[in-house]
């Protein structure tokens, strides 16, 4: 994998739980740090998922508070 050309954004930890706030980490800056697989098409959607229900819930909390 060619390090300098990646960025990866981290959006939840490895049991799929949404980190707030993301972030990204930039490989080229860092040699601590490297990828271990990509997400299946099955893992992100459980992700999309949890993203969808989460806007969902905030949506509702605005609206009854």
């Amino acid at each position: 994998m060619d390090r300098s050309k990646h960025t990866v954004h981290v959006i939840c930890d490895r049991d799929y739980n949404l980190i707030h706030p993301p972030f990204e980490i930039d490989l080229q800056k860092t040699t601590e740090i490297s990828v271990l697989k990509r997400l299946s098409n099955e893992e992100t959607d459980i992700v999309r998922s949890k993203i969808y229900m989460q806007k969902n819930e905030a949506r509702t909390e605005s609206c009854v508070g």
